[in-house]
């Protein structure tokens, strides 16, 4: 086969776009697995900054004055190794508590026990730990835009204001008989509350991470499917492993491998919860509907109505599957070396998949201003998590404003230094908006900025923040601006530590 050579060059150009896309939708496919996820060397440096002096004391105690067995522990050491069992035993122990404990703590005990606690604590809820992941990559946007993607691209659902009130349904309203309007319009609302209910108690009631120690539960939320169990014989065990240990590094390491084989246990809990409670409730709820509207399928437009609400019925399943799939640990996690555009590119692909929007939208005008080399692999899920809240946040508030939505962004990397510029068309501000701003701008490195960020609403800035705040980053900054002409601006910069 012989190529034109007039069309050879629009060949190239082709066959690189295709290329472009797969590696798009590869990468993607990766990211999306690792949407349960701990950055471990944020952790360790977290760790290592707050707690090595404390445990070079520790261990410089149990040099001196040493350590005898602990043989109430060593007994179900000898027990375990004769039982088959895919649990680890500091698992088995973590649900194993001595109610009256004749052992008193000596003061090393209450030292290690605090370190331990720490550990945990940052794994869990630290500013790199999974809850702030979960909150990210799952909880903020993602599971209800996922979820209520097809119903808002067959118009069955409204927005819900901040009174809990939901906007009229014009579409469906333009196309029903007089006759059945209000029955139907009712009939949709109720659905769409109901519907609605049930993801915000899917993401704000069993999505969360519930911590016990010794049977003393923490929070008030008890429907929390991610439970992380820990007992006295658990954190003795891990004391009496510590004894062999040479570094810090060992005892985080130690304490991490089992908090996976936790946190593996409780994916697998909120897999079953979504593939059985919480399916059965989406598909009753759509039957529900179905058969309050079929008696009136021979009125004009109800039809049209029934085939949308069977349409959604069927994605909506399947928007399921992809969610349930969500919650497993990718054990892999390799990236390669990528270019400046790969990760707006990848968190375009992501809002595509997930997100309702009135208007077909090809994605970000992207512009690479210069780049003399491909960014570390580490730093493409970062990087995707920034461009896909500065996305989510465009597309949400273009929905909502009714006006074309429209992203331009900037990017270069040169001599290990990114930096990315974000414009995104808007309205003009309001001086409450640019209150809001300025109130954000204030306090975003405080504590409680860091708290708020593992929170769900108005966090988007927050998260960004926090995605910046990694080892990895040097020289990091972050700005953002609302202009009187109505763009929306976000300028952030870093140095690449390995570069520097």
């Amino acid at each position: 086969m012989q190529i034109d050579p007039k069309r050879a060059r629009t060949h190239q150009e082709e066959l690189a776009s295709r290329v472009k896309q797969q590696e798009i939708y590869r990468a993607t496919e990766l990211v999306e697995k690792s949407r349960v996820y701990v950055d471990i060397e944020s952790i360790k440096r977290a760790l290592r900054n707050r707690l090595k002096s404390s445990y070079a004391q520790y261990k410089n105690f149990i040099a001196q004055h040493g350590k005898p067995q602990d043989e109430f522990v060593r007994t179900f050491e000898d027990v375990f190794s004769d039982l088959d069992t895919k649990e680890s035993l500091l698992l088995v122990l973590s649900k194993v508590h001595i109610l009256d404990e004749a052992q008193a703590l000596t003061p090393s005990d209450i030292q290690f026990s605090a370190i331990f606690g720490e550990i945990t604590k940052e794994f869990l809820l630290g500013d790199h730990g999974l809850n702030a992941y979960l909150s990210t990559r799952v909880r903020h946007g993602k599971f209800i835009d996922a979820l209520r993607k097809s119903l808002m691209d067959e118009q069955l659902v409204t927005a819900r204001g901040a009174d809990n009130v939901y906007a009229p349904n014009f579409y469906w309203a333009d196309r029903l008989g007089v006759d059945i309007r209000n029955a139907i319009l009712t009939s949709l609302e109720d659905f769409t509350r109901s519907f609605d209910d049930l993801l915000l108690l899917a993401r704000d009631r069993k999505m969360q991470i519930q911590t016990y120690f010794d049977l003393k539960g923490s929070g008030e939320n008890k429907e929390g499917l991610l439970e992380y169990h820990f007992s006295a014989l658990e954190r003795r065990l891990v004391q009496q492993y510590d004894v062999e240990f040479k570094d810090f590094d060992e005892l985080i390491v130690k304490c991490v491998d089992t908090l996976w084989e936790k946190t593996d246990a409780n994916m697998s809990r909120v897999r079953a919860y979504l593939s059985g409670e919480f399916r059965t409730n989406v598909i009753a709820l759509f039957d529900k509907l179905g058969a309050e509207l079929s008696p009136l399928a021979s009125a004009p437009g109800a039809g049209l109505l029934l085939n949308a609400i069977a349409t959604s019925r069927t994605a909506t399943q399947q928007a399921l599957d992809g969610v349930i799939d969500w919650f497993r640990r990718n054990e892999v996690y390799d990236r390669q070396d990528f270019d400046v555009d790969l990760p707006p590119q990848i968190a375009a692909s992501m809002v595509q998949r997930t997100m309702s929007m009135q208007n077909t939208w090809v994605g970000p005008n992207c512009v690479v201003d210069r780049a003399d080399g491909k960014l570390p692999g580490r730093s493409l899920d970062a990087l995707v998590d920034i461009f896909y809240v500065l996305m989510e946040n465009s597309v949400k508030y273009a929905e909502g404003k009714n006006i074309p939505l429209e992203v331009n962004l900037n990017l270069s990397f040169v001599r290990g230094e990114f930096s990315g510029r974000v414009s995104s068309k808007a309205r003009p501000p309001t001086a409450e908006d640019l209150i809001r701003l300025e109130q954000i701008r204030e306090n975003l490195a405080s504590q409680d900025s860091r708290r708020l960020a593992q929170s769900e609403g108005r966090s988007g800035f927050r998260k960004i923040f926090i995605a910046l705040d990694n080892p990895l980053y040097k020289s990091k900054s972050l700005s953002f601006s609302h202009e009187a002409s109505g763009a929306f601006l976000v300028e952030f910069r870093f140095k690449v530590a390995e570069q520097l």
